[in-house]
């Protein structure tokens, strides 16, 4: 069985037509789950995939818009299994970001 992981999205751009298209085609790729609004040039998203972040699928729907104004942000996450992500496409490529595991440290003394 595919593990589900949820992705949480900003899209970002200066260029209304290039902004909605880019939601249009994540939205038929992958099922979402917010309302999807595109107001004053961004929109956030959340959307599910199965396993971790579908960087091939998304960059082939970015591959369409190298060297126009897009930014996009994804932090994807299964909490069950210790997955956080966090992917970054900007100037026309994707970034993988470390995300940092919270620890508590248990050697500190309560007052």
């Amino acid at each position: 069985m595919a593990n589900i992981c949820t992705n949480i999205a900003v899209i970002i751009s200066a260029d209304k037509s290039v902004l909605e298209q880019t939601v249009k085609e994540i939205s038929e790729n992958f099922e979402c789950y917010s309302d999807i609004e595109t107001e004053n040039g961004s929109c956030d998203l959340e959307f599910t995939s199965h396993g971790p972040f579908p960087k091939k699928l998304m960059e082939d729907i970015t591959g369409n818009y190298t060297g126009k104004d897009l930014y996009i942000q994804v932090i994807t996450y299964e909490i069950s299994n210790e997955l956080v992500q966090h992917h970054i496409y900007e100037n026309g490529k994707w970034t993988d970001k470390l995300a940092e595991k919270y620890q508590t440290n248990t050697n500190i003394r309560k007052p």
